[in-house]
């Protein structure tokens, strides 16, 4: 996920998911195409009550040497350290 500036704000692992009974719940099919919404700093919001959510490792760099890198189970954080 980039800023409007160009610069990055988050990479890592994210998995097609849609909220379905008040949780996210990952979408085996596959997609054609991607409707971006917004970001929230954890999920990428798409159309359609889809998302792409984290799940696994998503840095979060400050800089080219700092950052933040959280761990998630499905769009929940798991673990988070700063670098």
């Amino acid at each position: 996920m980039w800023s409007e500036a160009g610069d990055v704000v988050a990479r890592g692992e994210f998995v097609h998911a849609r909220f379905a009974g008040g949780k996210w719940v990952a979408i085996g099919s596959l997609f054609t195409r991607l409707d971006y919404s917004s970001y929230d700093g954890d999920v990428i919001h798409l159309s359609g009550r889809r998302a792409l959510i984290p799940d696994g490792d998503i840095d979060h760099p400050f800089n080219a040497q700092h950052g933040k890198r959280t761990t998630y189970a499905l769009d929940v954080r798991v673990r988070e350290i700063e670098y």
